[in-house]
């Protein structure tokens, strides 16, 4: 319609000029340059679709750069962080769980691994809170240009019994650690130390024991049955 500019979402910060906290994924500039602009163009699209109901998650979500650096948090996060646009991830995270969540997220980046769900803790203004954190690569033109997370804060012990730990064999408990862990079956193979034919039936036996049909539901019923 003439005479109309396309809307904006209100939450949509533009592009961070604060350095990061800590060193950059990327050390190649223009490469690092070429990823935001794609982001920013996912971000533009994103705008009055899925932002808006990210922005409306009971729970810290964000969305970061190929550097680690977040480019868009929802109102959640704000009320816990504060303004973190431009705020490496790392500095959302309690210090014991920031390598594990800085090798997932390079893992991500580098096209190794893909969803994953992991246990951290986030920290801020000395409120430490418990989280089930979700993360997923976002893609464009072929290449990972950002991350986005939701952290899902544990709940309490309910006062129904938890289910009951599955029967599961040594390489059955060690495959679903290494699932949990985002790691491909080619690396599966090479830490077991087998054929990726024979990994491949370590996972299949773990989904069937566990009555899934995924690696990434595997992964979410063993954290959320206490299992891992």
């Amino acid at each position: 319609m003439p005479g109309r500019t396309r809307a904006r979402w209100p939450h949509r910060p533009r592009v961070a000029t604060a350095p990061s906290q800590r060193q950059s994924m990327n050390p190649d500039p223009d490469h690092g340059h070429a990823h935001q602009e794609s982001l920013e163009s996912l971000l533009d699209l994103y705008a009055t679709t899925l932002l808006p109901a990210l922005d409306r998650f009971p729970m810290p979500a964000w969305i970061t750069d190929s550097r680690g650096q977040v480019r868009w948090a929802n109102a959640c996060t704000g009320q816990m962080f504060g303004r973190t646009t431009g705020v490496h991830f790392s500095n959302l995270i309690a210090r014991e769980r920031v390598n594990d969540a800085r090798e997932l997220f390079a893992r991500k980046v580098l096209g190794s691994t893909d969803a994953t769900v992991h246990k951290s803790v986030l920290a801020s203004r000395g409120t430490r809170l418990s989280v089930e954190m979700t993360s997923v690569p976002l893609h464009s033109d072929g290449s990972v240009v950002g991350v986005l997370t939701i952290s899902r804060p544990e709940e309490a012990a309910p006062v129904a019994q938890p289910a009951p730990p599955p029967d599961l064999t040594p390489r059955q408990h060690e495959t679903l650690e290494y699932l949990a862990h985002g790691y491909s079956t080619t690396e599966i193979a090479g830490r077991m130390q087998v054929a990726e034919d024979t990994a491949r039936n370590h996972i299949r036996s773990l989904l069937r024991e566990l009555g899934v049909h995924s690696r990434l539901e595997a992964v979410v019923k063993a954290f959320r049955s206490g299992w891992l």
